[in-house]
């Protein structure tokens, strides 16, 4: 049933956000912490020079050719990127939640809907079927007094010119 797909998103995606605000704490942590030695070591003179060596991998299949991903960075930018991408998960973490909630109360509502619109039917079916019995009844009545009244309406007429021809006879 989608509704209760939508609510297990919602409840996955609550617990995931626990995890990565977390780790997004903890990153920032560790960015304050460095960003703090950084300045400390800048006010000393020590400036921080980027590591060369720094998570280097050699190719196995080419010993020459070596991979890096934070060659020519310092301490804190590591620390600044590894930040942002916490923050940036936690934040899609948070939307996805929002998002399962919204399609949580969607889907109620389509449900409440199709459930309200199939009520509407029904009392416009049984509306209908009320005024076919009306209108059916109604029209059995309609005829049956039209039939009296016409022939009360011939028996005046009857009597009408039977008295014109009364009246002629004396005049």
């Amino acid at each position: 049933e989608p509704s209760k797909k939508a609510l297990m998103d919602f409840l996955e995606y609550s617990d995931r956000k626990k995890l990565a605000d977390a780790k997004a704490w903890s990153q920032a942590k560790d960015l304050v912490k460095t960003k703090v030695k950084e300045f400390t070591q800048a006010l000393k003179g020590d400036h921080q020079v980027p590591s060369y060596t720094a998570d280097v991998k050699k190719d196995p299949k080419n010993p020459k050719k070596l991979k890096t991903v934070t060659r020519y960075k310092i301490e804190s930018q590591l620390q600044w990127e590894n930040f942002m991408a916490a923050f940036q998960y936690a934040l899609h973490i948070r939307l996805a939640e929002k998002r399962a909630l919204y399609q949580y109360f969607l889907e109620i509502a389509r449900k409440q809907g199709d459930k309200k619109k199939g009520e509407e039917r029904e009392m416009k079916k049984n509306l209908q079927t009320v005024k076919d019995k009306v209108k059916t009844s109604y029209f059995k009545f309609m005829d049956k007094y039209r039939q009296k009244l016409y022939k009360v309406w011939r028996k005046a007429e009857k009597t009408k010119k039977d008295f014109d021809e009364e009246m002629k006879k004396y005049l």
